[in-house]
């Protein structure tokens, strides 16, 4: 006799805090809400151009991050992220490639894959 239990590739799990239904992370994301400062550089063939800009973080996660930024960064360029030391905990910064980039209402939405740290040599 025939399993009739039906065939699934995928784990569908939603998280309430997703804004899009369908879409699987690997990583959950955590809503963020901080000013923090960037430096994107572009690749411009001959040369590495380097711009300082401002990001406002809307979400975060062990693999990437959402912010919103006034002008537009283009896709697979470089970032690194410089977050200002809070209280008695010391800053750090964090690395990554722009993956997506699109229009909104007050500026342009940026999705950046973070980098993962390279081990020490020894």
């Amino acid at each position: 006799m025939a399993d009739s239990t039906p065939l699934r590739l995928v784990k569908i799990e939603r998280h309430e805090d997703d804004p899009i239904p369908m879409e699987r992370r690997i990583a959950h994301r955590r809503n963020a809400n901080a000013r923090v400062t960037a430096v994107q550089t572009i690749d411009t063939g001959e040369a590495h151009r380097n711009r300082i800009c401002s990001l406002q973080l809307q979400d975060i996660s062990d693999t990437g991050l959402g912010a919103m930024i006034s002008e537009p960064i283009p896709v697979n360029s470089d970032i690194t992220i410089f977050f200002p030391p809070q209280g008695p905990d010391r800053g750090f910064d964090l690395y990554g490639k722009v993956v997506w980039c699109r229009k909104a209402d007050q500026g342009h939405e940026v999705g950046i894959h973070l980098s993962r740290p390279q081990a020490a040599c020894a």
